[in-house]
């Protein structure tokens, strides 16, 4: 084994922990055998279907499920995968790829919702539902040693780019803006 694909997400349909799981299975033996998926993430919903599909691939030696993983233990976790792959296809924000982009993980990520403005061209864009696709996306991220170093490169650039004070004050200047007060050109307040 050299490394291990790696996604955290909770079990739920719009995860599409299914697709990407599909995905894995039609990768070339040797590199099942060298680089097997780890599934960790909350216990989630509507998923007995996507449990069974963790169990078989389980079987077969290919995937490993954690279950849930403590917040303290995620850096150790990312910096030892090969590649994080986060098929969902709707999120608020999606803060584990940035997650795994902060540990130097090269990273592929949904074509849609947020994920391409928040990784912001860092990570490779996906369609999760383009089952083949998917797969060979995945290959390509495993076997391509120059897409390795520049999605890391350029994940810790995008990565180090999202910070506390940032986001702070980006949220101060949305509130300004939403409730700020602006005067008229007759000198009267106005609220917009």
């Amino acid at each position: 084994m050299d490394g291990y694909g790696l996604t955290l997400a909770a079990l739920e349909p719009r995860k599409r922990i299914d697709r990407l799981i599909s995905a894995w299975s039609l990768l070339p033996k040797a590199l099942l055998s060298r680089f097997p998926l780890v599934v960790a993430g909350a216990t989630g919903w509507k998923n007995e279907q996507l449990r069974r599909q963790i169990e078989r691939a389980a079987a077969e030696g290919w995937l490993i499920p954690l279950g849930f993983v403590p917040e303290q233990d995620l850096p150790g976790i990312y910096s030892g995968a090969k590649i994080f792959v986060f098929p969902s296809l709707y999120e608020g924000f999606g803060l584990p790829p940035l997650e795994a982009m902060a540990t130097g993980v090269p990273t592929i990520v949904a074509a849609q919702s947020c994920l391409p403005e928040v990784t912001r061209g860092a990570a490779m864009e996906i369609d999760p539902e383009d089952v083949p696709a998917f797969a060979l996306a995945i290959q390509n991220a495993l076997e391509d040693d120059g897409w390795q170093r520049n999605a890391i490169a350029r994940g810790l650039e995008v990565a180090g780019s999202y910070t506390w004070r940032r986001c702070v004050n980006e949220t101060v200047e949305l509130y300004e803006r939403c409730i700020g007060v602006m005067s008229d050109p007759a000198g009267r307040s106005a609220i917009i």
